[in-house]
């Protein structure tokens, strides 16, 4: 019987921590390094998943944040101004955002993370999006999105940055 708890409690406590992935691979064509963090995709919230990269190029390494929305109504991704990044309440960051159609009803946003915002990373304890969106899909009028990202995806994002 002590082991059926045991078990159980594993269960519930390995399901509920296991929101991201790091997966990583070297594009052979340029010896680039790439590590990256896929959160758990969603059917119905906003966003579907995020995707945490990494790339190690001999020259430099850069940082992106992915955010792709599944929704083909509403909350559809605007590119009027950036995504906006809020560390602990406090230090406010505006990252160059680009918006890509995927499809006639699907997008996503990618940000680019410079040096200060990743340096901001390591001893975070919240991070909250402010996403520009259309309401609906014939919308000329914007609102946002607030999104804070869930903690076990934030601490593989940590892993991403400390990984080489």
């Amino acid at each position: 019987m002590l082991k059926k708890v045991l078990f159980f409690c594993f269960c519930i406590f390995f399901t509920s921590t296991a929101n991201a992935e790091i997966k990583e691979f070297t594009n052979s064509f340029d010896n680039m390094k790439c590590i990256y963090s896929l959160s758990e995709k969603t059917k119905v919230q906003f966003p579907k998943f995020f995707i945490f990269r990494k790339l190690i190029r001999p020259e430099n390494t850069t940082y992106y944040i992915s955010i792709k929305n599944n929704n083909d109504v509403s909350k559809m991704l605007s590119n009027f101004e950036d995504i906006k990044i809020k560390i602990d309440d406090g230090i406010l960051y505006s990252c160059p955002t680009t918006i890509s159609t995927l499809s006639d009803l699907t997008t996503q946003a990618t940000i680019l993370l410079d040096d200060k915002i990743i340096n901001s990373f390591a001893n975070t304890q919240k991070i909250t999006f402010q996403i520009p969106v259309f309401m609906e899909r014939s919308s000329i009028i914007e609102s946002y999105y607030h999104i804070e990202l869930p903690q076990p995806v934030l601490a593989e994002w940590k892993q991403v940055i400390a990984m080489e």
